[in-house]
């Protein structure tokens, strides 16, 4: 055993046939040397390997009254030693005893039972409870007091659980906690930091603001290895600065990127000024190829198409949204005053959108050009995202207005920033209205589910929306095998994930649920 911290103590004392005043001196002698006493104690003793967790250890131990107080120490000690020894033995409950590999593991654990509110009053998270005062401060915290151990718990969590981590940690202390898990940069991996990106933002997974730079290190980290963290973070806080630059420009992104991919540095400085060239500055000593990728990596996110009957799809949960569209409004009369493109009625290209923004949780776009969902809504392939976008952008007010007429008090009053259009869409009018369908329609699956109507659509899209799904595609009928979200009993318990359904775009196939054994 290499460690044993005692979080609280409580000792005492019963004396047979000595004065009461032994009490105090056996007392003192668990003082100031105790602890060097129990290492000895400790040192020999065979305890399984691993980070041990114990709410409470009884120890009784008999010492004589006429023992010096080294003597009284050490055979406390021993007592204790043979009691632990004992305790880490025996079978037990989880209420009384936790065991985790290590504590990186233990960690782990903590960062996401406190992000996801479920470490308060937990006795295994006592030494905590100052960290517990300020949730959104307690990964700063750690990562400045045991940073390789933050580091080693980071990059042991599945994308999911990582997600969730970052997305708890206040956006002003990214910097710091980076900082602190940095050590050593090595030679900057930028090829593995951009295509972390491109995957993290074709998934929907990839925060807003600073939050980014950490989730794409700690992807590019967990992908790649072996070298030093910060070959990963010094790129990827660069690369999360052009990102938040690209998203501040709005409208105007799509300018910004193109005078960046090609390095047309004065023109920039007069389209974003001098401070939005500060955050570009690292990205002057980049090769105009890997400017150009991360620039299309952003404003062109399209999914990969599989020239396949099977196909994987990150979005699994437009399986849960696609039966809704029906019970939602009428879609034909909502856009009835909308044009058409390229023949794709404007229905089914309202749906689409509506549909992105609802799977892609305010972070990306490339749910447009998922092939499933394409499928399922009868989209041609080469209607691009940027026809998309131009489309939604040049609808008037008169035709927004129309749609929300029609549609009535089933359209929500405002937009989740979890379930809005991103790039290229930015901030038109239209990006708006689809926003609030989108919120009203992951609110409609929340009061299908057992106590979630009153739940938020950050809290819906995280935990049971966020799935993929394995899809063969027949001659008569679709299958998709379901993923399995955080709260997949709930879509169990209301029979979400299994039956059968025929989307819009699709009447000709029965399109069948099940869950992937």
């Amino acid at each position: 055993m290499t460690g044993l911290r005692v979080r609280r103590h409580l000792f005492s004392c019963h004396v047979f046939g000595f004065e009461p005043t032994i009490g105090g001196a056996v007392r003192g002698a668990l003082g100031a040397g105790f602890a060097e006493h129990v290492g000895d104690a400790m040192a020999g003793l065979g305890a399984p390997s691993g980070y041990w967790l114990i709410r409470r250890l009884d120890v009784d131990a008999a010492v004589g009254g006429d023992w010096t107080s080294s003597q009284m120490a050490g055979g406390v000690a021993s007592a204790m030693a043979r009691s632990l020894d004992e305790a880490l033995r025996s079978s037990t409950s989880p209420e009384s005893m936790l065991w985790f590999p290590d504590r990186a593991s233990f960690l782990g654990r903590f960062l996401l039972d406190l992000a996801e509110g479920r470490a308060s009053r937990r006795w295994e998270y006592g030494q905590f409870a100052e960290l517990m005062a300020d949730p959104h401060a307690a990964l700063g915290r750690l990562a400045a007091t045991e940073p390789e151990v933050v580091l080693e718990a980071l990059l042991h969590l599945d994308i999911p659980a990582l997600a969730t981590v970052i997305d708890d940690v206040e956006p002003r202390l990214v910097s710091e906690v980076l900082r602190s898990l940095t050590g050593s940069s090595g030679e900057p991996l930028l090829g593995a930091v951009l295509e972390a990106t491109r995957d993290l933002t074709s998934t929907g997974r990839l925060p807003d603001g600073e939050r980014a730079a950490l989730m794409i290190a700690f992807t590019a980290a967990r992908r790649y290895g072996a070298a030093p963290f910060g070959a990963y973070a010094v790129p990827a806080a660069e690369v999360a600065a052009a990102l938040r630059l690209l998203h501040q420009a709005q409208d105007g992104s799509h300018e910004v990127a193109t005078l960046l991919s090609i390095g047309a540095w004065t023109e920039l400085m007069g389209v974003v000024g001098s401070t939005g060239m500060d955050s570009l500055l690292p990205l002057v000593g980049w090769s105009a190829d890997d400017r150009r990728r991360l620039c299309t990596i952003v404003t062109e996110p399209e999914s990969d198409r599989i020239e396949s009957d099977r196909i994987l799809t990150p979005y699994g949960g437009m399986f849960l949204l696609l039966p809704l569209l029906d019970d939602l409004w009428d879609w034909e009369s909502a856009t009835r005053d909308w044009p058409d493109v390229d023949g794709v009625p404007s229905n089914w290209l309202a749906q689409l959108l509506v549909l992105t923004a609802a799977l892609g949780r305010g972070r990306t776009t490339a749910t447009v050009g998922d092939p499933v969902l394409r499928l399922a809504l009868d989209i041609p392939d080469g209607l691009e995202t940027r026809a998309l976008a131009s489309w939604l952008g040049d609808l008037g007010p008169e035709q927004l207005e129309s749609f929300a007429e029609r549609v009535g008090n089933r359209l929500g009053e405002h937009v989740d920033e979890c379930a809005s259009l991103t790039l290229p869409f930015a901030s038109s009018p239209g990006a708006t209205l689809v926003g609030r369908a989108a919120t009203s329609m992951i609110g409609e699956l929340g009061r299908r589910l057992p106590g979630m109507a009153a739940a938020t659509t950050s809290y819906l899209g995280r935990n049971v929306l966020e799935f993929d799904a394995a899809v063969t595609v027949g001659a008569e009928q679709v299958v998709a095998e379901l993923g399995s979200p955080p709260l997949h009993v709930l879509l169990s318990l209301a029979g979400l994930n299994r039956g059968t359904f025929r989307p819009p775009g699709d009447g000709n196939r029965t399109w069948m649920l099940t869950t992937r054994a």
